[in-house]
């Protein structure tokens, strides 16, 4: 075995060493003796025999550096050519070079494919061995990383699948729809990770701006940033323009819990008509309730925010003007939804329960839908009744919710409802129905219960509502009216 493998190194070295030797003596022959015949010998051909070729253990060998190395009649092995003639073959040393290059990579990529294949890794020869591939191989890694994610959301391990979603995501950013599941999988429980995350598809994904930003807004709702709130409302402002009114309202909504009137003066002083007037009407509120209130009874400008029709009655109800309310929704243009909860809000707090309970009831006789759920569920969260609470669970039961998303969510919103008004059989037949629909065990829900007795953990609503989620936008923000408590502020440690 070493001594076809010592000829083969020995041939390996030789190729180079050999015919530089002779390259040195064709150019120099007068002065220098030939490297490779023997010095004792003639010189002569078929004469003079071959110095390299005896070191070897078979000297036929040689002729793979040589071809004038021949046997002659007696099977002794000769240089076939005079001194004068012996010359470098360096076209069959590359192409010796060449093939012994080529037969390694084209052994060891097929190796390399092989044990990329056995560990799961979906890529073919050629994206292996041809250079030009070889971008295929993060990619690769990338689906690779993504199905263990998937596997471990499967035995419901989310740590496991976070790491394995977050070296998914690095190898392949390109793929937006892992940046947002590795971005809702983490806005809890790491936060920082979920905000770079939706910062960073923002920036790969210019295109779909409205859609993450939309997310990122949802998730810091949930948290109860309302600073970060801010900041990602004003850049929807600059991006979504057709969400003009969502934005405008997010924003009103975060910078009341700030507060923040440095940035609602710097958006009454900007070029943007829609958002100024909106902006300056918030800051005519913050004076007094006289002023505040003829501030929301004036006429809007000309190009003013379509934002006034809803923001008007809302501000004047949460100012304690429902009468002035009820006047503005008489001629109001809002969507048939927006005017029947701004309704219901003045009613009850002109103490109208009679009144009331017949719009409620006309609404459930006409339909009890998912959007009429969720509509009802964030009335009773702002004024919980366990009367009208009992109706809607009635209603509910005479016509199911459907088994999807939509569903789903609807049974979050009633579960808060239930909540609210303190009801926690209702709350638990509400959390039976979520298990159902979802198929999974709502871990979270005796937590939340606990929350709501008064005996949680902790007593921030903020701690819960990631849990709680999906809900539906309107009970997410009635939940945030009636439970956040603004922050203290931090106090600055004495030094000893």
């Amino acid at each position: 075995m070493l001594g076809p493998i010592g000829d083969a190194l020995q041939l390996a070295w030789g190729l180079l060493y050999w015919n530089f030797r002779k390259t040195v003596f064709r150019a120099r022959r007068d002065r220098v003796p030939c490297p490779c015949q023997t010095p004792s010998d003639s010189g002569r051909a078929w004469e003079t025999g071959c110095e390299p070729s005896i070191l070897l253990r078979k000297p036929a060998r040689f002729r793979r550096v040589c071809p004038l190395l021949r046997q002659d009649a007696q099977g002794r092995w000769r240089c076939s050519v005079d001194t004068a003639d012996v010359r470098p073959f360096w076209g069959r040393a590359a192409v010796i070079a060449a093939a012994t290059a080529l037969a390694v990579f084209v052994l060891g990529s097929l190796g390399a494919w092989g044990l990329l294949r056995q560990r799961g890794y979906p890529l073919g020869y050629v994206d292996v061995a041809w250079p030009g591939r070889w971008s295929e191989f993060h990619l690769a890694q990338s689906r690779v990383f993504a199905q263990r994610a998937q596997r471990a959301l499967d035995r419901g391990d989310v740590p496991d699948a976070i790491m394995s979603l977050a070296v998914s995501f690095r190898l392949d950013p390109s793929n937006y729809a892992l940046g947002r599941v590795l971005a809702q999988l983490t806005q809890f429980g790491q936060p920082g990770l979920a905000d770079q995350t939706y910062s960073q598809l923002l920036q790969l994904h210019p295109d779909r701006a409205a859609e993450t930003l939309a997310a990122w807004n949802e998730a810091l709702l949930w948290r109860a940033d309302f600073a970060a709130v801010e900041t990602v409302s004003r850049e929807g402002l600059l991006r979504d323009p057709g969400h003009t009114t969502a934005w405008l309202h997010s924003l009103i909504f975060a910078v009341r819990r700030s507060p923040n009137d440095a940035l609602l003066r710097e958006l009454a002083a900007g070029k943007k008509l829609d958002v100024r007037s909106v902006a300056e009407l918030e800051l005519r509120t913050h004076e007094t309730p006289e002023a505040a209130r003829a501030a929301l009874l004036e006429l809007p400008p000309i190009g003013a925010s379509p934002y006034l029709e809803y923001y008007r009655p809302r501000r004047l109800l949460e100012l304690g003007y429902p009468e002035d309310a009820l006047a503005l929704l008489e001629h109001s243009r809002l969507p048939m939804r927006d005017r029947i909860a701004l309704r219901l809000d003045a009613l009850t707090l002109l103490d109208r329960t009679s009144a009331v309970e017949t719009e409620i009831g006309a609404i459930l006789s006409a339909q009890s839908d998912v959007t009429t759920v969720e509509l009802l569920s964030a009335y009773l969260v702002r004024h919980p009744n366990s009367g009208l609470l009992a109706g809607l669970f009635a209603a509910v039961s005479a016509h199911p919710l459907p088994t999807d998303a939509g569903g789903y969510r609807a049974w979050a919103g009633l579960l808060c409802a239930a909540a609210a008004s303190g009801d926690f059989g209702r709350f638990r037949e509400a959390g039976a129905e979520m298990k159902r629909i979802s198929g999974t065990e709502f871990r979270a829900l005796k937590q939340v219960e606990a929350f709501f007795r008064g005996e949680g953990a902790s007593s921030r609503i903020e701690s819960y509502l990631p849990a709680m989620q999906p809900l539906p936008s309107e009970v997410t923000l009635a939940l945030l009216e009636r439970y956040y408590q603004p922050r203290p502020p931090a106090s600055v440690a004495k030094q000893p």
